[in-house]
């Protein structure tokens, strides 16, 4: 993920605190790496790849969150969620 603020610098992800709740959702990276679940990736990367207002980035975020949360589950992969996003966006005719 490129940062915002300097074009062409990676964001490193934050790892996975010692210190979790039980609500917390993880998501496994490609380098096998756990990091904590973050709603706002998503809105980012849709705002960022897709165009889309923030406004609905943001529902189109709340919704997966909602959905990722319904699953009971506390690890997921990266390309489930950009699967479940996909389906958003089909759901909501984007």
């Amino acid at each position: 993920m490129t940062s915002g603020n300097q074009p062409g610098v990676l964001e490193v992800p934050k790892p996975v605190s010692e210190e979790t709740t039980d609500s917390a959702l993880f998501v496994r990276t490609s380098a096998e790496g756990m990091v904590d679940f973050s709603r706002e990736r998503i809105v980012e990367a849709l705002v960022r790849e897709t165009l889309l207002d923030q406004e609905t980035a943001g529902l189109i975020g709340r919704e997966v969150e909602e959905q990722i949360r319904a699953f009971h589950t506390r690890t997921l992969t990266a390309p489930l969620i950009r699967e479940l996003v996909d389906a958003k966006l089909l759901e909501h005719g984007l």
